[in-house]
């Protein structure tokens, strides 16, 4: 007979948002850290207490965003004040952390002593919010609230406070668990040996939105791809390789392994090199202007499928332009990429990728978990790179409008290669990438990087690709 383990830690909760409270405390203490729990509630606590049972000491964090009223909540009103402060952690603290760098405030006030932290015998008071602070980033909260779009109906990068306050490369929810394990060590040194170990990893993967770029090209198109391989990217050999796979085309054989988005080889050699798996994410179904014109079911298509899988590479979904509001057509894409690849794939097919980073709070979340589907990373901006979501671990998300926590996993995305395009040179973008993986090794997270197949055409494109892939792996 086993054994029952009881939880390490007890947690007082004031009575109101029992379902987001019960999220961010599983997501914060139990997947993240690996700590065990148990919740009491107390109709009189203003306030979230942690205590380790047999020690008197306790942690006590100011309640900000979940003590708004249910009137204010989700809107304008609840939304945190900027310009946000800073603190920097005292040296009881700081001895334990990943970082000395000050902190932003995103929810919280000072307490009585002017400081967001009090220490006594008693044990640690935080004013500034950690849990409600990490909820409102994890569950894109924000992006409810403010219902700016841009031209794909996304949330854009200008309108996240994030971006804003110029804090899009601090992984904030990293930090803050950090900052409570920390007091959690401070007070509780046998806590230590219990902490969640974790281990920095790369994980790439390449959207098929373009398997080919020749085939099928309008001879005007052709010749202005042809000019800026001349012009622009200076590559002869490219333009020697556009040209050769064109003329297979008008000839009625169009030869699929010479045209130069076929980057597939190169990508698979190069994560090789690096003990890497790629997930490359095929469009099932295409039925807007802007989806890929390609069929998952074209003989190139089922040969390139078995290859990814011969060497031991993975095959997810990428759904289609109008999916990201439609569940029966996610469902329908999913089925479909199963269908096709089940006599020669014998995994499940776990991941997906929204098609131009469509995405909408909640309902695409909900979308892919009444599909099935088990991972999601779609959450990074286009066009700026870094932790949309303050995080660099995956997590199960929560439904803000049903409130309720869902089984589909989020891999936030840290960077697009499109938007490292935004910055100068390569330089500017082997920095930036570099910077950003280590802000992930630091808390030892997960580096997820999109680069897609038809961005590796130019002997220039792809040595910057194993540049930023020898910097972050």
């Amino acid at each position: 007979m086993m054994t029952k383990v009881e939880p390490i830690l007890s947690v007082q909760l004031p009575p109101n948002f029992k379902p987001e409270r019960r999220y961010i405390l599983s997501v914060l203490l139990n997947r993240f850290l690996g700590i065990d729990f148990k919740i009491c509630t107390s109709e009189n606590s203003k306030e979230t207490v942690i205590s380790f049972p047999g020690n008197s000491n306790k942690i006590t964090i100011a309640d900000a965003l979940f003590g708004f009223t249910d009137d204010l909540w989700l809107t304008q009103e609840s939304m945190p004040q900027t310009p946000f402060r800073n603190f920097t952690l005292p040296q009881e603290l700081s001895n334990h952390m990943h970082s000395s760098e000050p902190i932003p405030v995103i929810y919280g006030e000072v307490l009585e002593n002017g400081e967001y932290i009090k220490i006594s015998n008693d044990g640690i008071n935080f004013g500034i919010d950690l849990l409600g602070a990490s909820f409102f980033l994890l569950t894109r909260y924000e992006e409810i609230v403010i219902q700016d779009v841009d031209k794909h109906s996304r949330f854009p990068s200008s309108s996240s406070i994030l971006v804003q306050q110029g804090v899009i490369t601090k992984p904030i929810v990293n930090i803050y668990t950090d900052v409570l394990k920390a007091a959690m060590i401070t007070l509780w040194p046998q806590l230590e040996a219990v902490i969640k170990k974790r281990s920095y990893q790369v994980i790439l993967s390449h959207d098929v939105d373009r398997p080919w770029i020749a085939y099928k090209r309008s001879i005007p198109e052709m010749i202005r791809s042809l000019g800026k391989d001349i012009i622009l990217r200076k590559d002869l050999s490219l333009f020697v390789k556009r040209s050769l796979a064109f003329i297979s085309g008008m000839t009625g054989n169009f030869y699929f392994d010479h045209d130069p988005a076929n980057s597939f080889d190169f990508i698979m050699s190069n994560s090789e090199r690096y003990n890497l798996k790629s997930t490359f994410n095929f469009v099932s179904i295409s039925t807007a202007a802007l989806d890929p014109s390609y069929s998952i079911s074209h003989p190139w298509i089922i040969k390139l499928m078995k290859e990814i899988v011969r060497r031991g590479h993975l095959i997810g979904l990428h759904t289609s332009y109008d999916s990201y509001l439609d569940s029966n057509r996610t469902t329908d894409e999913y089925n479909r990429l199963r269908e096709v690849t089940s006599y020669f794939y014998n995994q499940s097919i776990l991941d997906v990728r929204q098609h131009y980073l469509r995405w909408k709070n909640p309902e695409t979340w909900q979308n892919l978990e009444n599909a099935g589907l088990v991972y999601d990373s779609s959450l990074t901006f286009a066009d700026v790179a870094g932790f949309r979501c303050g995080v660099c671990y995956d997590f199960p998300v929560f439904n803000l409008k049903t409130r309720s926590k869902l089984k589909i996993i989020e891999k936030p995305l840290i960077i697009m290669e499109n938007a490292l395009f935004a910055l100068p040179n390569s330089s500017r973008r082997i920095e930036m990438s570099t910077h950003l993986a280590e802000e992930c090794r630091k808390y030892k997270g997960d580096f997820t990087f999109l680069c897609h197949n038809s961005s590796l055409q130019s002997r220039s494109e792809r040595e910057e690709y194993k540049a930023i892939l020898s910097a972050i792996s």
